[in-house]
């Protein structure tokens, strides 16, 4: 590493920091000894310089001469050590005074312009964010070089980046101490302030009310709110019972007794051991009937299923449902309609009339009794095509109606 000529191209300068980028987070401030180097990689931006040949054999013997790390013991307290300077940030992760991780960056432009505050702030949020989960197992200190940001617990913070810091510290335990060395007697009693008040100024309001004397104005206005109170719980607790009983009307109550048979509401595509349904998405919902062996509880039951199921055979009661023999009537033979048009057959009687709506008019129909037919063949047949087809009839005069009334014979109806 010592020896490593010095590039002359960019493609040998990046050949360089790649391989040492291998070992960063073994090398105390790389990201600030190798800024100078990196920003030569820039496009046309490639020119040796004096500065450059500092930041070269500085970063060789950061590489020859880093530190051996321990490797992180969670039942010993952890301590982050930021710092910041006018280039970069950089943070150490340590127990016991012996480093685990370093932790380091170059800033740019814009942030070069910061204060040495905002920068100590930005060194804490690229630490916690980049060792949060080894800090948020349990209580972790924070040394600073930065006097002020030991009371960062107790200020009211105003800037943007104090409410972020705060905001990224927000579920960690940890306390802030000077790095020199000199005890800050304040820390315990700062690790104490909640973020609640360090973002907003003052304490949380978790509901209290302090004690008020009886004739104190005071009184009243806090009974007038426990009446308020009383009466919207009141309201709560109809506006419960109300919704209860409009979802309890859709619901049905449903018991049964060992040696019942009910069906069973079976999954679609699971518990296809029970029963085989080649197409399950338009199979039956229900299946069985299944014989209850045993209730369990209130609301469950264990059924007698086929053997060689692979569920288990205790079901809630919403999967069941009542089983109800069909005892209707089945016939083997259908009736026989006699063919009309095949047989010699004419009007015989009309047995009764009535009105069919066909569109905006309406259209008369007469129940027919046909000859050489009982009477129970009769068939609704359409008026005006009955007297079209059979205009001769000698029944159309005889034909009664059952609204009472004679029958005229000139064809009306």
């Amino acid at each position: 590493m010592i020896a490593w000529p010095q590039p002359t191209t960019t493609t040998e300068l990046r050949g360089f920091l790649g391989l040492t980028g291998y070992c960063r987070k073994f090398v105390k401030n790389y990201g600030i000894i190798a800024k100078p180097l990196t920003s030569l990689l820039k496009k046309k931006a490639f020119e040796w310089t004096e500065h450059a040949t500092t930041a070269f054999e500085a970063l060789k013997l950061a590489m020859i001469s880093t530190p051996v790390l321990q490797l992180p013991n969670f039942q010993k307290q952890f301590v982050v050590e930021t710092d910041a300077c006018d280039s970069g940030i950089g943070a150490v992760l340590m127990q016991e005074d012996h480093p685990i991780a370093f932790l380091s960056k170059a800033l740019s432009e814009a942030h070069r312009q910061l204060s040495i505050y905002e920068k100590e702030f930005l060194a804490l949020l690229m630490a916690v964010d980049h060792w949060r989960s080894y800090l948020q197992r349990g209580e972790f200190i924070i040394k600073t070089d930065h006097h002020s940001l030991c009371y960062l617990k107790d200020q009211q913070l105003q800037s943007p980046l104090q409410k972020k810091a705060m905001a990224r510290l927000m579920g960690l335990e940890f306390k802030i101490v000077y790095r020199q060395g000199l005890e800050n007697h304040a820390a315990d009693a700062l690790s104490r302030c909640t973020p609640f008040k360090a973002l907003y100024g003052h304490d949380p309001n978790l509901g209290a009310l302090p004690a008020v004397e009886e004739d104190s104005p005071v009184a009243g206005v806090l009974t007038d709110r426990a009446a308020q109170i009383e009466k919207l719980k009141h309201h709560l607790t109809e506006a419960q019972n109300r919704m209860k009983i409009y979802a309890d009307s859709k619901r049905t109550e449903r018991s049964y007794e060992v040696g019942d048979k009910v069906l069973l509401k079976l999954q679609p595509y699971a518990q296809a051991t029970v029963v085989n349904r080649p197409f399950p998405k338009l199979a039956y919902k229900f299946f069985g009937p299944y014989t209850i062996l045993e209730r369990i509880g209130n609301a469950a039951y264990r059924l007698e299923l086929p053997v060689g199921r692979q569920v288990h055979n205790v079901f809630h009661v919403s999967q069941l449902k009542d089983y109800r023999s069909d005892y209707s009537p089945i016939f083997a033979d259908l009736p026989n309609i006699p063919a009309l048009d095949t047989l010699d057959t004419e009007p015989d009687k009309v047995l009764d009339r009535r009105l069919m709506k066909k569109g905006n008019a309406a259209l008369p129909q007469v129940l027919i009794k046909w000859t050489n037919l009982p009477e129970d063949t009769a068939t609704w047949e359409d008026w005006e095509t009955l007297k079209a087809r059979f205009p001769i009839v000698s029944s159309w005069g005889q034909a009664t109606s059952s609204a009472g009334g004679p029958v005229t014979t000139d064809g009306t109806p």
